[in-house]
This record gives structure tokens, C-alpha cells and sequence, in this order.
């Protein structure tokens, strides 16, 4: 057993060629049934890890059977969650069902919470490319729920990235985000390697689902680093789907073709039919976008039945309303809409809003194609109705749109009714409407932006609109362009990151109860650059917050590195925005390193030939892991925690 670790050019020349299978012949000869399921085990695992599925469901049934027989609960569990995922990826759901259910029963026999929460993911997982992406997601928030009053924090990690990127599919996007953020956070290091790629992965999914091009492929573009840098194939696998996914939601049809012709190959040779029957159905968009529509239509019509087979009920939608949308182009209308009910039908039974109502709006394209008007306008407002309750505000801007080009069409010469007339009766989020205003002007908007210098690179660009400037107008805008420019910002809108080279919008938000100027950043498509008056509660000031670690420079010197969230504003009635805790620390005798990179012509510096501070003015003291800073002003710095137990009494030096 322990010679299978050391690779085959290291072996003994008298070593067995396969010294699993020679362990395994060694305890069954000796009637050594625990020696016979780890070798069992460890055999169906090596099987599985170079994808031959079969010989891997063969060794882990053998296992389960001998590991029930003794009690071996753990790995009786493990085998039999390996096999209900073999079960279901063929086809055999009923199957995949009790064997999950017996790997349950196991499972909590062991007393393991983690080997409780992965059969619960792995049921997730099928039930998700099964299209029942509710139950998935009720499934992970057990799972969840189960490990977070447990010291198993990679556990947690694991299951929180797999229930962020259900929830976004599932339409809770919001939700999904904070998990998903939870999962990836500079002050989370549970995480693995892979799962904090995961996570990256499903933002960045989301990201493009919201139109949000550039920090979707940001995103993406790091995840498949990191997937590629610790040789994860089945992570670079799903990231080469969403890299395609991202492409095709941009209109960069060749780039996505590409991908998911990687990922075709990469998922036959792994047999993963979920994977393979995805991208054959996203490719066939591609060949109808870039004009190959017969070639499109004959992949799709191959691709229906082996999605009805394998019961992947989220894949055979897509498939069937693609379909349509090839017969749509081709003017058959009639054979469209029946292709979109069908799609409809299926998004019905697996209750999947955000599926639902991009279907409704495509059967209401159809409708009205077929000059079916009101079918094709009660169509319309159930996928607004939908859009509008899932926060999808440019879906439903788009789907307002339908509406009223409808009206137009039936009643050309009345009056345009307003939105909510045009929705039934039903109040519109002003989201929405804000949301189709940005849509309108964003190419022809007035007024000038203010874009920060092109000197540094990876600028973030912010427009102000001209009312904000004239709010503003008491202070220093390029210092405070330069902020927002260089500084992880998030839109105030959805919450979603705003891409360090993407574009933003500056709002100035005024409160009543609020005496200084409230400025956030939003994405182009949430909001437009404006004064917005607030009503109710004020709003809460985010807090500052420090975290702190140190080094040693040599001998008695020491340094601190300091992370301030939050201290900016206008000292001593100066129009420039700054960083205050900065200019605070520099003031009792820190050194800005930047300043000192900048002046030592790229050249290293020797951090021991920095000036030195005198105690009496800085001093620091570490109790446990709180660090506590102080000067002639008081604590710069009140018990910020520190990651490191290195600390002198002369800080000389900070860099930000």
C-alpha cells in the first residue's frame, strides 16, 4: 500500500507492477476484509482520479459491500456517494436516490459531520445538472447549516462556494454573492486553493449574467490561473465553460467557440456527460450566431435525446429554446413558438424562475411574430413580473421594452401608456426604469466626465455628471477621482466589484440626518451619475478598520505593515480629499515605502538604512495577537489584530 505512493521510476525492480492490486490479492488471501476495503478503496479512488468511471464504480462497489458488512462506516459512505453520483451521471436516477440514501445512513453512523455534508453536496450536485437547482440549493444550505458550528473550516469554505454559485443560478444573486464573498475574502484563509477558484468561478459567472463584461472576465481569467497553477483539471475544465459562457454573453462568439471546443475535449476524456452535453449546446449557439444555422439546428436535434436520457432537464431547456431560436431566423414562427413551449414546459416543472422568464419573453417574441398579441403580451408581463422579483433589472427593462413596442404595433396611433399600465396594472422598481435610462444615454450622455489621469496605469474611469459637480464643487475633484480610481470600490446599486479598469458612476447621496457629503461608485448600467435624495433611517458610516503585521528589518528594528479601511476626508478645511490615517501616521514619524521605492530609482531598498524613530514619540505594545500603537496624540492604533508575534518598540516605518 504504501509502495502505490512512490512513483514507478523509484521502485525496487522486485516491486509488483501494481502494488494496489498486489495488497489487495495479499488481504484477500488472508482473509483481511478492513486491509481488503482500503485497498478497495484506494484502488476505486486511482480509477476515478484517471476518469475510468467504470473500473472505479466496480472496485468502490466491492468496497461498499465489505465496508457495510463490517461496519466500516466512513468508507462505506464514501463509496457509496461515488457510486450515486456514477448512477445519476448515466442516467440512472432512481438508482443514484437510495444509493445517496444508504451513504446518508453511513454517514451519520460514522458521527462525521464533514463526510454528512459531502454526501449532501454530491446529492446537490446531480440534482443541480439535473436542472433542480431548488432542491441543490436546500440541500447545500443543510450542509451548510450542519459544519458552521464545527472547527472544519475547509469544509465550510467548500460547501459555502458550492451554495454561492447555486443561489446566483437559482435566481438569489444577491444571496449568493455574500457567500461567495465569504468564501474569497483577503481575511478568510480556510479556503483551498481550489474552492477560493470555485468561488472566483461563480463570480464570475454572475458578474456576466449582469452584464457585467469586464469584471466577469477579470474574474474568470484568475480562477483559470489558479486551476491551471495547481494542475485542478476538473477546474479548468468548468472555468473553460464559463470562460465560453462569458465570451457568448459578450457577443464574442469565436472566443467562445473556442472554449467550449476545449472543454469538449477535456470532458470526453474525463467522461463527464453533464460537461460534454453543455458545451455541445452552447458550441451549437455559436454555429448559429456566426451564421452556421444548419450545421447549429442538426447538433441540437442529435443533442435532445441524450439530454432526455440522462434526465438533464436544465440542459434540455437551453437545447429546445435554442432550437427555436434558429427556427425564429428562419421565419418558421409557428415551429418556433412550439419549441419555446416546450422549453417553457420544462422550466415549469423543474420551478426555475430565472429559466422561466427568459422562455415567457422568448414564446412572447414568438406570439407576437404570429400577431397573437394578448398571448403574446400575458407572456410578456409574467416574465417582467418574474425579472422584476428577481432583481434582473435589465432583463426587465428589456422585457418593458417588448411591452410597449407591442402596444405600439396594436395601437399605433394612442397614447404610449405608462410603465405600470404597460405591466398590467403592477408598480415598476425604479431600478428598472433607472437601469433603461442609463441604457438610453450611456453612448450620448450630457455633460462631462471627469477621467483620472492616464499617467497610472489600470484606472478605473468615473463619470460625474454635471449636477454632481456642482455639488462638489467645494472640493478638490482630482483628489478625489484619484481615490475612487485606484481603490477597490463596490456598486452601491446590486454590491457587485467594479473592475479596476472598468467604468463607474459617481452618486452624491444626501440624507437629511447625514451632515457630510455621502459619495459611492455604481456601475454605468445600474445607475447614472446623480444627486439622490434619501428617505428614511440614514445610513450607517462604514467603520474603520485596521489589520496589522510585522517584520523585522535586523538587529532591533522593526516595522509595521498596516491595512486601513476607511479615514478619508478633508483636514483642516482643505478642498483635497486624502487618506487621513495616512497623513496622521506620516505626521508621527512613519515613512511612506512608496515614497522611498519611488525615490530609489527601482533599486532595492535596505529597509535597516531607513531613519530612525525616537521611542518617547511611537511606541507599540503586543498583547496575544492585538497590536496597540501610540504617539504624543494618543493611540494611532487600538488592539488591530496582527499575524505576526514580531514586534520592537521602535516602528519606524509603515507602507499602506
Amino acid at each position: 500500500m504504501d509502495l502505490a505512493e512512490v512513483p514507478a521510476s523509484a521502485r525496487p525492480e522486485s516491486a509488483p507492477a501494481e502494488p494496489l492490486e498486489a495488497a489487495l490479492s495479499i488481504h484477500q488471501e488472508t482473509g483481511d476484509v478492513l486491509g481488503q476495503v482500503r485497498a478497495l478503496f484506494r484502488l476505486g479512488e486511482d480509477a476515478a482520479h484517471r476518469a475510468d468511471l467504470d473500473r472505479a464504480a466496480t472496485y468502490l462497489g466491492q468496497c461498499a459491500e465489505l465496508a457495510i458488512g463490517i461496519g466500516d462506516h466512513q468508507h462505506a459512505a464514501r463509496s457509496l456517494t461515488y457510486l450515486a453520483s456514477y448512477s445519476g451521471g448515466i442516467g440512472h436516477h432512481d438508482t443514484a436516490e437510495s444509493q445517496f440514501k444508504a451513504a446518508s445512513e453511513m454517514a451519520k453512523e460514522s458521527g462525521n459531520p464533514v463526510l454528512q455534508a459531502n454526501v449532501l453536496q454530491n446529492r446537490a450536485q446531480l440534482l443541480w445538472h439535473r436542472g433542480r437547482i431548488g432542491d441543490a440549493v436546500h440541500l447545500l444550505t443543510e450542509a451548510e447549516q450542519s459544519l458552521t458550528a464545527t472547527d472544519e473550516g475547509r469544509a465550510l469554505a467548500q460547501v459555502r462556494a458550492a451554495l454561492g454559485e447555486a443561489l446566483v443560478v437559482a435566481g438569489q444573486w444577491q444571496d449568493g454573492a455574500r457567500m461567495l464573498r465569504s468564501v474569497v475574502s483577503d481575511f478568510s484563509d480556510a479556503a483551498s486553493a481550489s474552492t477560493r477558484a470555485r468561488a472566483t468561478r461563480a463570480l464570475a459567472v454572475l458578474h456576466s449574467r449582469r452584464g457585467l463584461h469586464t469584471e466577469a472576465l477579470s474574474a474568470i481569467i484568475r480562477a483559470l490561473d489558479d486551476c491551471e497553477r495547481h494542475d485542478d483539471v476538473d477546474g479548468v475544465l468548468h472555468c473553460r465553460m464559463a470562460l465560453g459562457n462569458i465570451h457568448a454573453r459578450a457577443g464574442r462568439w469565436t472566443e467562445a467557440a473556442d472554449q467550449y471546443e476545449q472543454a469538449v475535449r477535456t470532458a470526453a476524456d474525463r467522461k463527464d456527460l453533464h460537461v460534454l452535453l453543455s458545451a455541445r449546446a452552447q458550441a451549437a449557439t455559436c454555429m448559429l450566431r456566426t451564421g452556421h444555422q444548419d450545421e447549429a439546428v442538426a447538433l441540437m436535434t442529435k443533442n435532445i435525446p441524450l439530454a432526455e436520457k440522462l434526465g438533464m432537464d436544465s440542459v434540455l431547456t437551453s437545447l429546445h429554446t435554442n432550437l427555436g431560436i434558429c427556427q425564429a431566423k428562419a421565419g418558421d414562427h409557428l415551429t418556433a413558438a412550439a419549441s419555446f413551449r416546450t422549453a417553457l414546459q420544462i422550466s415549469e416543472r423543474l420551478n426555475d424562475g430565472p429559466l422561466r422568464a427568459t422562455c415567457l419573453l422568448n414564446l412572447a417574441r414568438a406570439e407576437k411574430a404570429l400577431h397573437a398579441s394578448e398571448a403574446a403580451r400575458s407572456c410578456a408581463r409574467q416574465a417582467f413580473m418574474l425579472h422584476q422579483a428577481l432583481g434582473n433589472w435589465p432583463e426587465a427593462g428589456e422585457t418593458l421594452v417588448f411591452l410597449g413596442a407591442l402596444h405600439q404595433e396594436t395601437d399605433p396611433d394612442g397614447t404610449l401608456p405608462s410603465p405600470e399600465e404597460l405591466v398590467g396594472g403592477s408598480p415598476v422598481d425604479q431600478l428598472i426604469l433607472e437601469s433603461l435610462r442609463a441604457r438610453a444615454l450611456r453612448d450620448g450622455r450630457e455633460g462631462d466626465a471627469a477621467v483620472p489621469s492616464a499617467a497610472l496605469p489600470r484606472l478605473r474611469r468615473v463619470q460625474i455628471s454635471d449636477t454632481v459637480q456642482q455639488a462638489l464643487a467645494a472640493f478638490d475633484l482630482e483628489s478625489l477621482m484619484l481615490r475612487y480610481a485606484t481603490s477597490r470600490q463596490y456598486c452601491t446599486v446590486c454590491n457587485l466589484i467594479i473592475d479596476e479598469s472598468g467604468e463607474a458612476e459617481l452618486l452624491y447621496l444626501c440624507h437629511p440626518d447625514v451632515q457630510h457629503p455621502m459619495l459611492r461608485l455604481a456601475h454605468s448600467h445600474c445607475h447614472l451619475s446623480d444627486v439622490i435624495e434619501l428617505a428614511g433611517p440614514a445610513p450607517d458610516r462604514s467603520p474603520d478598520r485596521f489589520d496589522a503585521e510585522c517584520i523585522l528589518f535586523g538587529g532591533d528594528r522593526a516595522g509595521i505593515v498596516l491595512d486601513c479601511h476607511g479615514g478619508w476626508g478633508a483636514l483642516d478645511d482643505s478642498r483635497r480629499i486624502e487618506d487621513v490615517a495616512l497623513r496622521l501616521f506620516l505626521e508621527s514619524g512613519f515613512t511612506d515605502l512608496r515614497t522611498l521605492h519611488t525615490d530609489n530609482g527601482g533599486k532595492p531598498l535596505d529597509l535597516r538604512d531607513l531613519p530612525s524613530v525616537s521611542d518617547r514619540d511611537l511606541q507599540a505594545r503586543l498583547v496575544d495577537n492585538r497590536i496597540t500603537l501610540s504617539s504624543p496624540y494618543g493611540d494611532l492604533v487600538g488592539g488591530c489584530h496582527s499575524t505576526s508575534s514580531l514586534i520592537g518598540t521602535s516602528v519606524p516605518t509603515m507602507a499602506r
